[in-house]
């Protein structure tokens, strides 16, 4: 990465090549549908490359490319959550939904999990936000977060 941050664009390639397939995987495990998975792939390798000057040599690459993984990751599901919410045909003729018409008391979430997706979907608080409000740190706000889209694609996709 350091060759990389150095104008050395074959660096790019021996990282794609070295990385490409654990990232695909990580995608494919959280992400139900092909292009959702292609999209956010493609857009961490292209987030890679614009912040590559604020890599820090400090930490360890793999670290630094899952954490860019996982924000890419978790701002593609809130992007597809703020506008829609797909149901499966079978059971809702309806394909798409506006996330506000959801009662978030029929949902099979824990109260903390509903009040966290309440903040952040329906009054786009970041995580800092919610944090102060529940009386919780950012990072735990954000896993209460992502434990819920979990569950809620488990319960809307099987």
């Amino acid at each position: 990465m350091i060759l990389y941050q150095e104008d050395e664009f074959q660096a790019f390639e021996v990282l794609y090549a070295r990385h490409r397939a654990r990232v695909f995987s990580y995608l494919t495990k959280r992400l139900p549908h092909r292009d959702d998975i292609e999209e956010v792939f493609q857009n961490i390798f292209v987030k890679l490359h614009k912040s590559r000057s604020r890599y820090d040599s400090k930490y360890k690459f793999l670290q630094w490319l899952y954490t860019l993984s996982r924000n890419e990751l978790l701002d593609h599901v809130k992007k597809k959550n703020i506008n829609t919410t797909q149901f499966n045909e079978e059971f809702h003729p309806v394909e798409e939904r506006d996330i506000s018409d959801v009662d978030l008391d029929d949902l099979p979430l824990g109260e903390q999990e509903k009040k966290v997706l309440d903040l952040r979907i329906n009054k786009d608080y970041d995580y800092k936000e919610i944090s102060h409000l529940l009386n919780i740190g950012p990072s735990n706000a954000r896993k209460i977060f992502s434990r819920a889209i979990e569950k809620l694609k488990r319960s809307l996709y099987g």
